[in-house]
C-alpha cells in the first residue's frame, strides 16, 4: 500500500526542529492538482504573521481579505533573495584586481572556501581564511564565531 508501513500505519515524517521566525518571507507549496507538470511547486513569496502552533504557521496572502490561511511547515520553504544566484557567481580575476585595495591580497590563504561551503567547525586560528559567500542563513553563524574567538585580523 502506498503512504503505509509494513504494519499498515501511516507514514510519519518526523519533524526536524526547523522554525519559521515572524517577518520571514516564505515560499508555499503549490498542490501537484492545481498546478501544471511544467510550473514551479514553488509560490511566490509569502509573509509569516504569526506561530500558531509547533509546525503550523499563519501567512499573509492576498487573496483572503480579513482571513489569512494556516499552513503546515512541512509546506513552506524560507525565501532567500538571491541565494542561488549568489552561490553559482566566481570571482573573476579583474573582479579580484579591483577588490584588492578593500579585502587584501585573496591569493595566499591557508583555506578558501566556496559560495555557501564554509565549515564553520574548522579551527581558524593562526590561518589566513577566504570565506566568499556564506549564504543568508549562515551570516549569522558567521558573525558568532569570528566575535566569540580572538582572531588577530578580520
Amino acid at each position: 500500500m502506498k503512504g503505509f508501513d509494513r504494519d499498515g500505519f501511516p507514514h510519519r515524517i518526523p519533524y526536524d526542529g526547523r522554525e519559521l521566525k515572524v517577518g520571514q518571507l516564505v515560499r508555499q507549496r503549490i498542490h501537484e492538482r492545481l498546478r501544471a507538470k511544467h510550473e514551479d511547486p514553488w509560490s511566490t513569496p509569502f509573509r509569516i504573521v504569526r506561530r500558531i502552533g509547533k509546525k503550523i504557521y499563519e501567512i499573509v496572502t492576498d487573496k483572503r481579505i480579513g482571513r489569512n490561511p494556516q499552513r503546515h511547515i512541512d509546506d513552506l520553504k524560507e525565501y532567500d533573495v538571491g541565494d542561488r544566484l549568489l552561490r553559482m557567481c566566481t570571482l573573476t580575476a579583474e573582479a579580484k584586481d579591483a577588490a584588492w585595495p578593500h579585502i587584501g591580497d585573496v591569493t595566499n590563504v591557508d583555506t578558501d572556501y566556496a559560495n555557501g561551503d564554509t565549515r564553520f567547525s574548522d579551527d581558524w586560528k593562526d590561518k589566513t581564511i577566504n570565506v566568499n559567500y556564506v549564504g543568508l542563513n549562515n551570516m549569522e553563524q558567521l558573525v558568532t564565531k569570528l566575535k566569540e574567538n580572538d582572531y588577530d585580523h578580520v
